[in-house]
């Protein structure tokens, strides 16, 4: 596939869109009198996978807040191993989670998302914050901008980067002990967050799973079963979207035609080909039913056995995502300079999956695939 052809599919699916539109050549699978499919998924998806996993996120940052105390009260690099594994769980999570990035993700008057997770690392903002200290009259995180907050700043902190050493960032903590006090907070305020974000959707807090499960005219999101279905199907879409042009094209210099590895997720700690890998995971639990509390239905169940040639195509496109992903030996940073060839072939699966998921999938499911407004941060 050439790169022409592959920086069409937006105009593809878009096409795509608007002949379902003006044909009604869309035939949604759920048309019925009975009881609708579509809620039943949602009610397994939100019970077994989105609230298992906020809540699960929840614990995983309570550890490593408490790992970052101890590794301040004791600056030893077996406790900044320790750290830095707590992070990389959590983080594990968070991508698999990133399928989800609507409601309180983004939505006020939550808007939790960009307070968690704005990336590209930025090192000077963070250094700036360093030296403003936000949090000496307040003692938390409320006024630090989003580029000195949650997973990125914790990342910049607690990781080496290419030119320095772990024994740089113990000295760098041991002799400022600002850093350490960041690092504190940072944690703390990234496992508030994620507890607030947990009692978003928790029936006994913000109960946003009723407003998911239960659309109705009176609801301030979703009005009809119609448009909360297309939101969640729609956010599969737009990840897979955010995987091949956000975090692979538009560091690779795609459009630009100018590489710049600073744009890579998680390039400070080397983390960017598992947050792929765990976006992939991600939408394969929404597909395939493999949630974190059981073996569920998932999204493939709607599609009707006459049509097993589409979810056929999903299946394969995964797999073959996951062999690319597993090809990539090297951090993505890396790779983009080192083995083009290797990072454009995980283009090109991303560039199927897409098609195979927003074209094949959602016309069958009678969805039109919506804007995808995320901004790359």
């Amino acid at each position: 596939m050439n790169l022409k052809t592959k920086r069409l599919l937006p105009l593809i699916i878009a096409a795509n869109a608007l002949l379902c539109f003006i044909t009604a050549a869309c035939t949604s699978t759920t048309e019925q009198n009975g009881p609708d499919p579509r809620k039943d998924f949602l009610e397994e998806l939100v019970t077994y996978q989105i609230r298992p996993i906020y809540s699960e996120l929840a614990t995983t940052t309570a550890t490593l807040t408490s790992l970052s105390k101890v590794l301040c009260a004791e600056i030893t690099e077996e406790n900044l191993s320790s750290v830095q594994s707590a992070w990389k769980f959590s983080r594990r999570i968070w991508k698999r989670a990133e399928v989800f990035s609507f409601g309180p993700v983004k939505e006020y008057p939550w808007r939790i998302g960009p307070k968690i997770d704005l990336w590209p690392v930025r090192p000077d903002e963070i250094e700036e914050t360093l030296m403003k200290r936000p949090w000496a009259d307040t003692n938390d995180l409320s006024l630090a901008t989003g580029f000195s907050v949650g997973f990125p700043a914790i990342e910049y902190l607690i990781h080496p980067t290419k030119t320095s050493s772990t024994g740089e960032i113990l000295n760098r903590l041991r002799k400022d002990s600002t850093r350490c006090v960041y690092l504190s907070l940072l944690a703390e305020d990234l496992e508030k967050k994620l507890i607030k974000l947990s009692d978003a959707w928790d029936p006994a807090g913000d109960n946003f799973a009723d407003e998911l499960i239960n659309p109705n005219r009176d609801k301030a999101l979703f009005k009809d079963m119609d448009s909360t279905f297309a939101e969640v199907t729609n956010q599969v879409g737009y990840t897979i979207e955010n995987m091949r042009e956000i975090k692979i094209a538009k560091p690779a210099g795609y459009g630009s035609g100018s590489p710049d590895p600073t744009l890579v997720e998680s390039r400070i700690s080397g983390n960017s080909i598992e947050d792929l890998r765990m976006n992939l995971e991600g939408i394969k639990a929404v597909y395939q039913g493999t949630y974190l509390k059981g073996q569920k239905k998932g999204l493939q169940a709607l599609v009707p056995s006459a049509k097993s040639s589409v979810n056929n195509k999903i299946l394969k496109n995964i797999e073959t995502v996951e062999e690319k992903l597993n090809a990539l030996t090297s951090p993505l940073g890396d790779a983009i300079t080192a083995h083009p060839e290797q990072v454009e072939a995980l283009f090109d699966a991303l560039t199927g999956l897409q098609r195979a998921f927003q074209v094949d999938l959602l016309t069958l499911l009678g969805v039109t695939v919506g804007f995808n407004d995320t901004d790359g941060d």
